[in-house]
C-alpha cells in the first residue's frame, strides 16, 4: 500500500496542495473494513474520503448546503448535476454526500 499511497499522493494531490496548502491528507488502514481510506480535510472540515478498491479509487465528497446553487449554475455536465440532486442529504447545515 505504501507504493500506492506515495504514488497517488504525489501525482494526484501535489497540485491541490500547491493551490490550497491548508489541505491535509491522511491515510489510515481500517481493520474493521479491511481497507485503506484517505481523509482529506481543510481546517476542521472533512472534504472527502477516498478508498482503494482493487487498483481503483472511490471518492466520497461532502458539499455544504450553500454549494447547491453554485453547482446548479455551473457548467458541469447535467449527468453530474442529476447525481448531485439525488445524493444523500445530510443535516441541513451540512449539505450533501456524493459518491
Amino acid at each position: 500500500m505504501q507504493r500506492i499511497e506515495k504514488s497517488c499522493h504525489s501525482r494526484r494531490f501535489s497540485r491541490l496542495e500547491k493551490i490550497s496548502p491548508d489541505i491535509i491528507t491522511e491515510w489510515h488502514y481500517y481493520h474493521d473494513g479491511k481497507c485503506w481510506l484517505m481523509k482529506v480535510t481543510r481546517k476542521t472540515k472533512t472534504l472527502m474520503w477516498i478508498n482503494v478498491i482493487d487498483k481503483s479509487f472511490r471518492a466520497t465528497l461532502y458539499f455544504p448546503a450553500k454549494a447547491e446553487t453554485i453547482i446548479e449554475k455551473s457548467d458541469v455536465s447535467n449527468k453530474l448535476k442529476i447525481k448531485f440532486r439525488n445524493a444523500k442529504k445530510l443535516a441541513k447545515q451540512e449539505g450533501s454526500l456524493l459518491q
